[in-house]
């Protein structure tokens, strides 16, 4: 693995959508996640912001800080270290790593290519006359 988890729970009594790079995240009540540390993290903060507010709105003179340190502790787990140094590639193994994205690329642009080519022939289908219709006509 490429980076370190910290479980993320969701102790809300409603559902939590985390974003992290453009992407959202559906976290269920009571539910435990495990992302990389640095999404955990993001994800809680996101969360404390929304639960702090809800809080406040109930109790004006809550102490903020004691609130944060007490439900960051709920929400996040301890750190694992999971990651794990990458070996680096052989130069072998990145050429065919690329031979085999490129191959790939083009079986899909191909399979699109014939798609495309089924489909305007099925319209052409529906719009030229068949040859017993033309004898009907003449």
């Amino acid at each position: 693995m490429k980076y370190n988890t910290t479980s993320f729970t969701n102790p809300d009594m409603e559902l939590f959508i985390g974003k992290y790079d453009g992407e959202e995240y559906k976290i269920l009540t009571g539910e435990k996640r495990f992302f990389p540390t640095f999404i955990s993290e993001h994800f809680a903060n996101q969360l404390l912001d929304r639960i702090l507010r809800q809080a406040l709105r109930r109790n004006k003179r809550l102490d903020k800080d004691e609130f944060i340190k007490e439900k960051r502790s709920e929400i996040l787990g301890k750190e694992m270290k999971t990651a794990k140094p990458e070996t680096p590639k052989t130069m072998k193994d990145e050429v065919l790593e690329h031979e085999s994205r490129v191959k790939d690329m083009l079986a899909s642009q191909e399979k699109k290519r014939k798609a495309n080519e089924i489909e305007a022939f099925k319209i052409l289908k529906r719009i030229e006359p068949t040859k017993t219709e033309e004898k009907e006509n003449v």
